[in-house]
């Protein structure tokens, strides 16, 4: 069928695309949302047909063995108070079968948060929208899971019961909803959602308040007094199942160790008998933020690591930069490299954060009191396509113009948009390690006296999540070099 209008809905457009999927756009300015949105099928489920009604999209699924079917699939959009995702299952057999599980699939104009935890999921996305409402599904039925970057609604895989049976249907529903900020996100988590889940190391242990609940861990040692249930573990990620109210939900849990022992050290070990002359940028920056972190490096490796670096020919990295301007904090002659490397750098994610560090470095040591600034079209990096990539470049000049002058206050909308990439104290995964790294080195410039009143958490606390978060997941060696560059030196 042709792409057809369906609704207008709370400001948004929606369109019905051939295949039958959605594309959701501001009425606005056009601008998409959401594109491509379906429900989707693994295994042997063949789309029957689709309909259009008034305010909702309706789709058959069937699903057929050995030319028999076996299970329809009903799948409905309905868009009214709220957009309503709806999924029934059913068995049509005399006998109890498996089928394959169904996803919510789309893409978006913005990376999407997304937290599917069993009996409990939210997905949303940042719209753009000046009031900073964020487009939030909400599961209410059915189980979620992230696996393999897909969205699972089900279980893996769905057991119906016989047709004549109560078990021979299973329904999934999501709500979707403007909610104001991440604020109330943060109230619509269970009640007895933990005040931590990311924690900065295996000392500290996270409480939960479960009367009538039971607890799976696998890895954590649950410890029972007066104040209720205590969870500690060795550093990692680990999943507990907490089983309540609507079903097994599961909490993501984040015990980060140690930055520098067991991080920076074994890095650079590997890196120990490395011929200088083919390390990458990251890994000079590892080599001068160990230095300033009192472990052992060879002056004269490290030097001529930068050297060679700095003379490369073409476009400079940020991180070379970067380490050249380390370098130039205890070695002085490395600061004469410092101007002529900046006027190579090119417009990225990063690029300006750095460039201000190359500053800073180069006064310090009474070289050039301004270095060229990268300019151009920024180029995406680190998992952030070519949207996102300026609008991070854009964030930093807010940061670089504001300085420590700047009055205190809300954090600027395009920045907090920015900012929230780090997860903005809720559960669930946005963007990748690489990505958040290098968002928490840009987030170091954020000036002390700005405030988050649209989060659960305020800057610094987002900033700790965050490196915790990264150094829980034992993050690589790129991820740990843009990590470290959030420390100041």
């Amino acid at each position: 069928m042709p792409a057809q209008a369906l609704t207008r809905w709370q400001g948004l457009d929606v369109t019905v695309e051939e295949d039958g999927s959605l594309q959701v756009a501001l009425a606005e300015t056009g601008e998409v949302v959401l594109d491509d949105v379906a429900v989707g099928f693994d295994g042997g489920w063949q789309r029957a047909r689709t309909e259009v009604l008034v305010d909702e999209v309706e789709q058959h699924w069937l699903l057929e063995h050995e030319g028999a079917v076996q299970a329809r699939a009903v799948v409905r959009h309905v868009f009214d108070d709220a957009w309503r995702v709806r999924v029934q299952l059913q068995n049509l057999t005399d006998v109890e079968i498996a089928v394959p599980p169904c996803r919510l699939d789309m893409s978006a104009a913005w990376p999407m948060r997304r937290w599917l935890a069993g009996a409990e999921g939210q997905i949303s996305i940042d719209a753009g929208r000046e009031d900073g409402q964020l487009l939030t599904l909400t599961q209410l039925r059915g189980r979620s899971r992230l696996s393999e970057g897909h969205s699972w609604l089900t279980d893996l895989p769905v057991r119906l019961g016989p047709a004549v049976t109560p078990s021979a249907g299973y329904q999934v529903g999501w709500r979707g909803d403007w909610l104001r900020d991440q604020r109330v996100q943060a109230a619509a988590l269970p009640s007895w959602w933990p005040a931590r889940t990311v924690l900065a190391d295996a000392q500290e242990s996270v409480r939960l308040d479960l009367p009538d609940a039971a607890i799976e861990a696998a890895g954590v040692s649950l410890l029972e007094d007066e104040q209720g249930t205590h969870l500690v573990a060795r550093p990692g990620i680990h999943l507990v199942q907490v089983h309540a109210g609507r079903g097994t939900t599961d909490v993501e849990l984040a015990w980060a160790d140690d930055l520098v022992a067991d991080h920076l050290a074994p890095s650079v070990e590997s890196l120990v008998g490395t011929d200088p002359r083919v390390l990458e940028p990251h890994q000079a920056v590892l080599l001068t933020r160990a230095v300033q972190h009192g472990l052992d490096v060879d002056p004269e490796h490290l030097a001529q690591a930068i050297e060679t670096l700095a003379t490369r020919p073409g476009t400079v990295h940020p991180l070379a930069l970067a380490a050249a301007a380390d370098l130039a904090m205890t070695s002085p002659d490395a600061a004469d490299h410092l101007p002529e490397m900046a006027s190579r750098m090119a417009l990225q994610p990063g690029a300006l954060t750095v460039a201000l560090h190359a500053m800073t470095a180069s006064r310090l040591v009474g070289g050039p009191a301004t270095l060229q600034l990268p300019s151009g079209v920024p180029l995406p990096v680190a998992g952030l396509d070519e949207t996102v990539a300026r609008a991070v470049v854009e964030a930093e000049v807010a940061c670089f113009r504001a300085g420590t002058d700047s009055p205190a206050g809300p954090v600027p909308r395009p920045v907090e948009r920015v900012m929230a990439l780090l997860g903005a104290g809720l559960p669930g995964h946005t963007v990748g390690p690489q990505a958040r790294a290098l968002l928490l080195a840009v987030a170091s410039r954020l000036p002390e006296q700005w405030e988050a009143p649209r989060w659960p958490v305020t800057v610094p606390e987002l900033r700790e999540l965050a490196r915790h978060r990264l150094l829980a997941e034992r993050c690589d060696d790129v991820s740990l070099a843009w990590l470290l560059l959030s420390l100041e030196s």
